[in-house]
């Protein structure tokens, strides 16, 4: 009976009412609110205790006996109490790493603290492993930590010191970071080292071929830039010359058709096509839409050296930069075209360069749409649909014909007629106006330049021109100090470079990925499912929802096309620059099928995909602090399994919980009750401060972080909870030598290490203070979740008033 109930012969009822009032219920009855919706109103009758019913009724014997009896009860149930509690003492004693003491070693390295952890002997079931693989290991997250700090002052500072110390900082580079920076450049020094290697029968032919491919690229700078001009002049030669009415729009047609399909250019719009080879085309962006895409992996190669709101709120005539950027566009083209020694097209297209700029820059004009914030999720739910013949009808005057176009494009893989549907259209009816103001020869020079330009082709030749040094665009390769790294960047926009350098420890990354995330996914499900102010069928409804999360690793589908002989570069016979052609117009042609590569140079360590609502992992992980192997399984669980987590959160953060809103899986109670616990958590971040290079301190805003501060934190529960389901099922321990912590200590340890960066004042300004794109370094990010999180103040044992022993925790789950 729940405290507080009347004493009296009424009814106690519970009812699902939220908003109705009570009105009809008895004197000194009383409401409970039961967020599992039973249906219908239960009551239920409460005992009379009146004050004569002892007397009245029962004799002195029957009084004696009934004490007599409930006092045996209370004694039975003294020592059932006491024996559950003896027995989990015990239990908890052998099993609990953090009850046991810390192994003794002969490192040398001091002792966390002898208030924290006292060494004594291994248990049974523990084993110091000494091969060369575990004191590698070891030694990895040892160099990594400063030992002298005290993890209760500092805990980042006492897991990441070490790395600190080994990373140095310049004013070009006043940031660098364990994840990604790190990661993508040791990746990057094992391709070059694996393809600088010579040929070897022991390797697959296409690894022989590749090799081939990338020392010819370092040898590319002996090609006259005249070869590729020459190589691709069949763009324009292979044109319909005939002099008919229609041969404009034929040529043209043909043209965008084929540049497209061959070089994925998108010289008046962008053609998509997802996995499921829904086709969508687009040409109405804004800056946000142009970031929504490349984090989808799609480019818009229009903005390869601007993004769109530079074209639209400057001043091609006056202002600097695009001042610049014309200089650019034409010393490149006279460079790359050789005016000299081309052909009578060629010399005219850099008479008519003027024009062409011009052309593009008011396409570009036309295409900005500042609002358009979003709305690449309207394109992404086929929200637009329209078949061909009703694109004909309502863009007309492109220039296109709209038919023929995709014939063109597709090929004779896909069946198009009139009635074919596209997934989503949207395009910018001024762009019709624009077109036919502009003269069919500038329009055909300008697709020939955009192609030049803006796409992979540019690759081939960028490093021997003048670099645009004003760039603003997401989608520029990163500068690269030697050939190597160009040629290794190059490559990846072009071949899946992961699926062709086989890495026998992908085969482990995968089998150990699968397992942590198949735990994880339960984990979270099971964390969600206990989460008491969500009502339950919607409990029930979300966790469908993030049941039908799957993980997918960017290598295994071009694995397969490579076995299949879809993507077979072993057969490429010619030169570097055909070579190069060739494996261009093949990546395009399969992304048309809904193939994507993803370069190495910008590929995220790991992502979440929201379409398909997945996780993705990169093959840059497969190397510490990500990824470790042979690991223990507080290692295991703390680098890989909170990168997975991390990444796999992102199905129950706040945006997708504003989605399940909006859909309908969840009731407006819910947010209200999730924006309670975030305003705790903003309270939490609030408390740190970021000092800039004049030394000026500056309080952080939690509110501007919210979003990811909430994953972190919930990333770190489910990790260390899917940890423990695991330990709990038993294991044969393995102790790390040299390590003096206990497997809740290295499984905190290993989780802040995969987040280690060092930061300056000046990257801080840089990265740190620009209120439009807020991120906090990771020291802050590192600390905000552990201080709320009690587990790790008790595998320290941390004074309550320690920096990192928050008085006060935050209830996020």
């Amino acid at each position: 009976m729940p405290a507080g109930s009347p004493t009296s012969d009424k009814y106690v009822v519970y009812t699902v009412d939220t908003e109705d009032s009570s009105s009809g219920l008895e004197d000194g009855q009383i409401v409970f609110r039961d967020p599992d919706g039973i249906n219908g109103l239960k009551r239920m009758p409460l005992r009379s205790l009146s004050s004569d019913s002892w007397g009245t009724y029962w004799s002195k014997r029957e009084k004696c006996c009934c004490l007599w009896n409930v006092f045996l009860i209370l004694v039975v149930i003294c020592l059932a109490i006491v024996f559950i509690v003896m027995h989990k003492t015990l239990t908890d004693q052998q099993s609990e790493p953090d009850n046991s003491s810390m192994v003794h070693t002969a490192s040398g390295h001091p002792d966390v603290a002898d208030r924290r952890v006292t060494p004594a002997p291994l248990a049974p079931r523990e084993t110091i492993c000494s091969s060369h693989d575990c004191v590698r290991l070891a030694g990895s997250i040892l160099s990594h930590m400063d030992t002298d700090v005290d993890p209760c002052e500092d805990f980042y500072e006492y897991s990441c010191g070490g790395f600190k110390k080994m990373a140095y900082l310049t004013w070009e580079a006043p940031r660098v970071r364990e994840n990604p920076d790190i990661l993508l450049t040791k990746y990057e020094d094992f391709l070059k080292d694996r393809l600088s290697a010579p040929s070897d029968p022991s390797v697959s032919r296409h690894e022989n071929k590749l090799k081939t491919i990338y020392r010819a690229c370092l040898w590319r700078r002996s090609i006259p830039l005249g070869t590729i001009r020459s190589a691709i002049q069949d763009l324009v030669n292979s044109q319909n010359t005939s002099q008919q009415l229609e041969s404009n729009e034929f040529r043209l047609t043909q043209l965008v058709a084929m540049v497209t399909r061959n070089f994925g250019a998108s010289p008046f719009f962008k053609v998509m096509v997802d996995r499921n080879q829904k086709i969508s085309i687009i040409n109405n962006y804004s800056d946000d839409v142009i970031r929504e895409m490349f984090d989808d992996g799609e480019i818009v190669s229009s903005f390869r050296h601007l993004m769109p709101s530079d074209f639209y709120y400057r001043d091609h005539v006056s202002d600097q930069t695009m001042q610049s950027y014309k200089s650019f566009f034409k010393m490149t083209a006279m460079t790359i075209l050789d005016a000299p020694e081309g052909d009578k097209f060629t010399r005219g297209l850099i008479d008519n360069l003027d024009s062409v700029f011009e052309l593009e820059v008011s396409l570009n004009k036309n295409w900005y749409k500042d609002e358009r914030r979003n709305n690449f999720k309207s394109i992404e739910n086929c929200e637009s649909r329209m078949n061909i013949s009703r694109l004909q009808d309502k863009f007309p005057r492109y220039g296109i014909s709209w038919e023929l176009y995709f014939k063109l494009l597709l090929g004779d893989s896909r069946n198009v007629t009139g009635g074919t549907e596209l997934c989503a259209v949207d395009l910018s009816p001024s762009i019709q106006g624009v077109i036919a103001r502009t003269d069919s020869l500038t329009l055909i020079h300008y697709v020939w330049m955009h192609t030049l330009l803006h796409t992979d082709i540019f690759n081939m030749f960028a490093d021997r021109t003048r670099p645009f040094n004003l760039s603003t665009s997401i989608y520029n390769i990163p500068k690269h100090s030697n050939d190597e790294a160009m040629c290794i960047a190059y490559l990846s926009t072009v071949l899946p470079l992961s699926a062709i350098v086989t890495i026998p420890k992908l085969n482990v990354f995968e089998k150990e990925s699968q397992m942590l995330f198949v735990n994880l996914k339960q984990t979270l499900i099971e964390v969600m499912d206990g989460l008491y102010w969500i009502p339950r069928h919607q409990r029930e409804a979300v966790a469908a929802h993030m049941d039908n999360i799957t993980l997918h690793f960017e290598w295994t589908k071009w694995k397969v096309l490579i076995g299949s002989g879809v993507l077979d570069i072993s057969k490429l016979t010619g030169g570097y620059i055909d070579n190069m052609l060739e494996i261009t117009r093949t990546k395009h042609k399969l992304y048309l099928t809904g193939i994507k590569i993803y370069p190495t140079w910008r590929m995220s360590i790991s992502k979440f995909v929201k379409k398909y609502q997945s996780v993705e992992l990169s093959a840059s992980a497969i190397q510490g602090p990500s990824f470790y192997s042979p690991a223990t399984v507080p290692v295991t669980y703390g680098s890989t399994g909170v990168l997975i987590a991390q990444t796999l959160v992102k199905a129950f953060d706040i945006d997708a919980l504003l989605l399940h809103f909006m859909t309908g899986l969840i009731d407006r109670r819910v947010l209200f009750t999730m924006a309670h616990h975030l305003q705790c958590m903003i309270d939490t971040f609030d408390r740190y401060s970021l000092i800039d290079t004049q030394g000026a301190r500056h309080q952080v805003r939690g509110d501007l972080t919210k979003g990811d501060n909430f994953r972190d934190t919930l990333a770190l529960h489910v990790a260390f909870r899917a940890y423990r389901r695991s330990f709990d099922r038993g294991y044969d321990r393995m102790v790390l030598p040299g390590l003096n912590l206990t497997d809740h200590q290295l499984f905190f340890v290993t989780y802040t290490q995969t987040m280690c960066e060092k930061v300056n004042a000046r990257g801080v300004e840089l990265y740190y203070m620009d209120i439009n794109n807020p991120e906090l370094p990771r020291y802050i990010k590192v600390h905000g979740s552990l201080s709320n999180f009690p587990k790790f103040s008790a595998a320290y044992k941390c004074p309550k008033k320690s920096p990192m022993n928050s008085d006060s925790k935050c209830i996020v789950l």
